[in-house]
């Protein structure tokens, strides 16, 4: 099944993580090195390091421009989530502004995963996606690495099309081999916009899981492009 979302002018974010071995739950709380363990870069975006009023301490804001809304993505957790016993996508999120417009007056969110850079992800809505200015919220997405396609989409995940990408792979290979995690809010028109903080990145294993992965070198999302069908 699959789902056209818009990536025009999309604000991506991208973090690199050195290869090695990671173990337990993996979080990225922007404490360590300003950004968490490795380097942020945006696309079409303002990013600001806050060194405070995170949940807590550090956090990043997030400001879309071009009236896009904020919509980003994550690579940092990498490599084999089966063998990892990872189960969840979590993080924190505070809405600084919000500008909706009469075509979409809440944010949409998803998260994804795909296993190349020429690959259409597997993407999933957060379920219940409305941050506040008053306080923090947590979202998540949950997943087995051990789906068929058949029952990844009884789920709630689909293959979406995405700018630039020739293939696609089934779910259980993806979860096999990440190449990138992500997620973004919807791309949206007439001039609305989202600013958002973001804290907590989270990867968490399930009951039974190891909670330990080895991560491969990744690299940035190209620029955003609209696929013609």
């Amino acid at each position: 099944m699959y789902k056209a979302i818009s990536f025009v002018g999309a604000v991506i974010i991208v973090m690199v993580l050195a290869s090695g071995a990671l173990a337990g739950n993996q979080v990225l709380d922007f404490e360590t090195n300003r950004w968490g363990t490795g380097g942020w870069g945006t696309y079409s975006t303002q990013k600001n390091f806050e060194s405070s009023g995170g949940n807590p301490g550090a956090c990043l804001f997030l400001k879309g421009i071009s009236g896009i809304g904020a919509s980003f993505s994550n690579a940092g957790f990498t490599g084999d989530f089966t063998a990892g016993g990872y189960r969840q996508i979590a993080f924190d999120i505070k809405l600084k502004l919000w500008w909706p417009t009469p075509e979409q007056p809440a944010p949409v969110a998803y998260v994804f995963v795909r296993g190349s850079n020429t690959q259409d992800p597997w993407c999933k809505q957060i379920q219940g996606f409305a941050p506040v200015k008053t306080e923090w919220k947590r979202y998540s997405v949950d997943f087995d690495p051990n789906w068929s396609d058949t029952e990844a989409q009884a789920h709630g995940w689909s293959i979406i099309d995405f700018p630039g990408t020739t293939e696609t792979a089934p779910f259980k290979q993806v979860l096999q081999k990440v190449f990138q995690t992500g997620m973004w809010v919807d791309v949206i028109d007439g001039g609305a916009a989202c600013h958002i903080y973001l804290d907590n990145y989270s990867l968490l294993s399930g009951e039974g899981g190891t909670g330990s992965l080895n991560i491969a070198p990744i690299k940035p999302i190209k620029k955003p492009r609209l696929k013609k069908f």
